[in-house]
């Protein structure tokens, strides 16, 4: 709720995104539920390590996340999605292979 109240208090842009880690299903059916409940959170710490102190983060709900970033304008909001989309295809973290993410965002 307190985050709420601070994008209330600013007059600012700001970004929301929302990422979804691909290929979820195929995790939990080749590597079991085990591996994809662990995707999720290394997802999530990934998305942390790329957001700033002040951003709030929070899971949507199965494998799709919501970010929030204050004081972003459409043209960095837009290469912010890129850059972590990028990232993400070079993470090896995932259970030692490749892994990718979608991401929708509105400024």
């Amino acid at each position: 709720m307190a985050a709420i109240e601070a994008f209330r208090d600013e007059d600012a842009l700001c970004a929301v995104y929302l990422f979804d880690l691909d290929d979820l299903k195929r995790i939990h059916d080749t590597q079991g539920h085990g591996k994809g409940d662990e995707a999720l959170c290394r997802f999530g710490s990934f998305l942390s390590s790329h957001a700033r102190e002040t951003d709030v983060l929070a899971r949507y709900g199965g494998d799709e996340f919501v970010v929030i970033m204050k004081n972003m304008k459409t043209e960095a909001a837009m290469k912010k999605s890129e850059d972590i989309c990028q990232a993400m295809k070079k993470e090896r973290a995932f259970i030692g292979t490749p892994a990718a993410c979608s991401v929708g965002v509105a400024v």
